[in-house]
């Protein structure tokens, strides 16, 4: 029988570090592409990335926890 928590909590770990790498490489390539003469947005663009994938872990691990307390 599949354990589908187990999957899903790998799914969720995935779907994090997916989210930090492809930030980290918007902000690469904004700060590569900024020092050639490019437009400063895509480093904000890559930051804001970054910034807004861990809020969003953070609140959903949050939310996690709650459950697992009160259920």
């Amino acid at each position: 029988m599949v354990n589908f928590s187990k999957a899903a909590g790998r799914m969720d770990v995935l779907r994090d570090l997916m989210g930090l790498t492809v930030g980290a490489l918007l902000v690469a390539v904004g700060v590569k592409m900024h020092h050639d003469g490019g437009s400063i947005g895509w480093p904000i663009a890559g930051t804001a990335v970054l910034s807004l994938n861990g809020i969003w872990a953070i609140r959903r691990r949050q939310a996690q926890r709650g459950r697992d307390i009160s259920g």
